[in-house]
């Protein structure tokens, strides 16, 4: 039944979805594992130099790369709510094709540091405007995009179909993530020069050409959407010229009256509060395992992580894809459509408890005082993390939307202000967990034991606030009858 249902929606819905999922796949492979690397090689190598700007008490390359991160999640939580509004009000595709627009420019500041070799502040200044617009491009996409993939099936009458349709669409991103990372790493370390195990010199002239092919691919995605993309027709958006017209002020009243509708419908709603703050805590585990076991199998297995990094990349890029093939066919074989939000809430508690059951086993095994050095043992405990970690991302969007209840022109704007709900966590982590022992096992354990009681929490509460919906719905029939 649920292939049927797919074999008839439209390619005007799945092309630019598949798409889109295929360009953001490759293009953050380009840089998700080099572009840290790259930056904090460059400041390395120049402070040695001499050349050692100093501000605020930032003076080290590790800091100064933390703290452009920390910049660019502030942005982020403060860019959400503004560009939820202007998706809402002037339209998801006119937010989308901006996004990526404003991507291929990320891509061409990128281009531009990896070039700049003689003056760290100047690499300091291009990656600060870098991570801006890396914010900006985030916060226009993250929840117009899919807003647009949910109406645009709502419009067909398949919006049930939504989670199945991320997923599959997500077995492409994490596809060509793996293609990107490939080339990206291979292209970065060779241009890596090391004389007695230590880092000399730094050519970036390959990964510079990687990072300028990863800005055209964006701009040529934008101008695909600008062509292709058609604007959900329930809704009735104003035009970017209205905002320099006569009707300019219409248009703000318009966008500020969806600030405030957005606000509410979020305020009230506690099963979207409870969502958020379930995502946020999945989230944040997932920014430890992703930015701290690198760290920590360095200090347990200096030995065994040797020139192995790519292929742990590889590894763990394979592993979600394949938790995200098992929850395309999970939810085929339970027939999507037919599932209802506490559906769905059931779904993300039980991959919560798969997702968080082999960091206990790893606290366990690897704690502090353990001599333990199983390296292939913890590489398994990861990968079966990474699987969980695959298949939570369409069951969480899907979770999200479907609270959201019918056609809801605020919908972006009410998923930004969830996501600074769920940004909160992670800037606690960058600011005070930073140089945190990754063996401190209260680092682990606390976020595991949120998601553990919130998706507990959450499920209750979505299956009570549907049966209470739905024992009003059998009253008001009553009456009338």
């Amino acid at each position: 039944m649920i292939k049927n249902d797919e074999a008839i929606l439209s390619k005007r819905v799945t092309f630019p979805l598949y798409f889109f999922k295929g360009v953001m796949g490759l293009t953050v492979g380009f840089y998700l594992f080099t572009y840290a690397l790259l930056f904090f090689y460059k400041l390395r190598i120049l402070f040695e130099k001499g050349d050692q700007p100093s501000f605020l008490f930032i003076d080290k390359p590790l800091e100064w790369t933390a703290a452009i991160f920390s910049i660019g999640i502030l942005f982020e939580v403060a860019l959400e709510v503004p560009t939820g509004v202007f998706a809402d009000s002037l339209g998801r595709k006119f937010a989308i094709v901006s996004s990526m627009l404003v991507r291929g420019f990320y891509f061409l500041a990128l281009f531009l540091v990896a070039i700049l070799d003689n003056s760290a502040t100047a690499i300091l200044f291009v990656s600060f405007f870098s991570i801006i617009l890396f914010s900006l491009h985030y916060t226009l996409m993250s929840g117009s995009f899919v807003a647009w993939v949910r109406d645009a099936l709502d419009e067909e009458g398949r919006a049930g179909l939504l989670p199945l349709v991320l997923s599959r669409a997500n077995l492409l991103y994490w596809a060509f993530f793996m293609i990107g990372s490939l080339i990206s790493y291979s292209f970065f370390t060779a241009g890596l020069k090391f004389e007695e195990g230590k880092l000399v010199d730094l050519n970036s002239s390959l990964i510079s050409y990687l990072y300028f092919l990863g800005g055209g691919i964006c701009f040529f995605c934008a101008s695909v959407f600008a062509l292709y993309m058609r604007e959900n027709r329930y809704y009735k958006f104003a035009h970017f010229s209205d905002l320099f017209s006569k009707a300019r002020t219409d248009t703000i009243k318009k966008g500020w009256k969806i600030w405030h509708i957005g606000l509410q419908a979020f305020w009230k709603d506690k099963r979207l509060w409870f969502v958020f703050l379930y995502g946020s805590t999945v989230l944040s585990l997932i920014y430890l395992v992703d930015y701290i076991w690198p760290v920590f199998t360095k200090e347990r297995f200096t030995e065994a992580i040797a020139s192995l990094n790519l292929v742990l990349v590889l590894v763990f890029g394979f592993a979600s894809l394949i938790g995200t093939y098992i929850i395309s066919w999970l939810l085929k074989r339970f027939n999507i459509n037919n599932i209802r939000t506490s559906g769905l809430a059931l779904f993300a508690s039980i991959v919560s408890f798969l997702f968080v059951l082999p960091i206990f086993i790893a606290v366990a095994i690897f704690r502090p005082e353990s001599s333990n050095n199983n390296f292939v043992f913890f590489i398994f405990l990861m990968f079966i993390h990474k699987i969980c970690h695959g298949a939570f991302h369409p069951i969480y969007e899907g979770l999200q939307n479907s609270c959201i209840e019918g056609r809801s022109q605020e919908r972006a704007t009410i998923l930004s202000w969830g996501a600074i709900v769920q940004n909160i966590p992670v800037i606690f982590l960058v600011f005070f967990g930073a140089g945190t022992n990754p063996e401190d096992l209260t680092l682990w354990i606390i976020p595991c034991i949120f998601i553990i009681v919130l998706s507990a929490i959450m499920l209750i509460y979505v299956r009570s606030k549907e049966k209470l919906n739905s024992t009003q719905a059998t009253t008001e029939v009553s009456h009338d009858t």
